[in-house]
Order: structure tokens, then sequence, then C-alpha cells
């Protein structure tokens, strides 16, 4: 499977999952069930970064339904979900997804590279702290 997990800090505040090919429709529900379990680990809140490395393509079949299903079962203690190079492909459909889903529009962001998921993350973290 092309899907792996990983805590990205010793606090256990950010959890990535990389995707790279090969991988099928039934690889992603079974990682993204994966990922919130690892999420539901801990009693704090946890920021998700999602890498597609370049030129990764989606498996085919239709994905909303997948990305969907990711959505609706996204735990309560995930804060914010940032994509890192996906394609304008995959941002079109997860900008459906995100006008579908009012949690999904609460907690989604893009990047462009990693370093920049990190930036983003530090500035929303701030600006939450000021509110």
């Amino acid at each position: 499977m092309g899907i792996s997990i990983v805590w990205d800090n010793e606090e256990r505040s950010i959890c990535r999952i990389e995707f790279k090919e090969p991988f099928s429709w039934g690889d992603y529900d079974d990682a993204i069930d994966s990922l919130w379990a690892t999420v539901k680990t801990v009693d704090h809140t946890v920021d998700i970064i999602g890498t597609l490395a370049q030129g990764t393509s989606l498996p085919k079949g239709l994905p909303l339904k997948h990305l969907q299903r990711a959505a609706q079962t996204q735990p309560s203690n995930v804060d914010f979900v940032v994509m890192v190079e996906y394609n304008p492909f995959v941002k079109a459909l997860i900008a459906i997804l995100v006008k579908l889903n009012p949690t999904a529009a609460k907690s989604a962001r893009f990047a462009s590279s990693l370093e920049k998921a990190y930036m983003l993350l530090e500035k929303e973290h701030q600006r939450a702290q000021r509110v």
C-alpha cells in the first residue's frame, strides 16, 4: 500500500499521512480509518498534514464518496487538515466537498510544500490564541 501514517512531532499534535502510488480506494479508506484511530489515542487537538507525492495520481473510480466519508468520520479533536502538493484536480474535488461539509470547511487548508504547511499551522494557531 502506498500510504503511510506517522506522528510528526514528539507532542503528537501533528499527524502526517503520505500518499504515494500505488494505492486503491480501499487502501485509502483503510488508511483514513487508521489515521482517525491514531488521532483518537490522544486527548488533545491534532493537526493533520496530508501529502500527495508529486506525480501521484488518484486511483481509478469515483473519489468523492471516499473523500466525503473521510470528512464525515473525522474525529472531533482534529483541528486543521493541511493538504500539501495536491494537484488542481484533487483540490477542485476537495473544494466541492468543503462546500458540502461544514466540518471540512472549518479545517481544510492547502499548502504548496511541507515547510509552508508548518508555517500555515503556526499562523492558524497564533490567530486562534488571539481570539
